[in-house]
């Protein structure tokens, strides 16, 4: 089992994008973390939603197996480029 994060836009991320990815890790026994500019409820673009566990300035990205990002607005991409190269 490895731990894995998951870092989506505080809104309107691509629901495919993160519940698909998600549920095949999950399935493979894999611990999932999401991630976002800040905690809790983060809209999809199609209605749903996902919960955002940590703001993504907080967390030591190190302590994971894998880091997983799904393409988004250029400047959502910034952030996490920034965050990746500071740890």
């Amino acid at each position: 089992m490895k731990n894995v994060l998951m870092i989506i836009p505080q809104e309107r991320f691509r629901d495919e994008e993160l519940f698909a990815t998600k549920g095949e890790l999950e399935k493979l026994g894999h611990k999932i973390t999401i991630a976002s500019t800040k905690t809790g409820t983060s809209p999809d673009s199609r209605g749903g939603f996902a919960q955002s566990e940590f703001d993504i300035k907080k967390i030591d990205v190190n302590t994971y197996d894998a880091v997983n990002a799904p393409k988004s607005s250029k400047l959502f991409g910034q952030t996490i480029g920034k965050l990746l190269d500071e740890n």
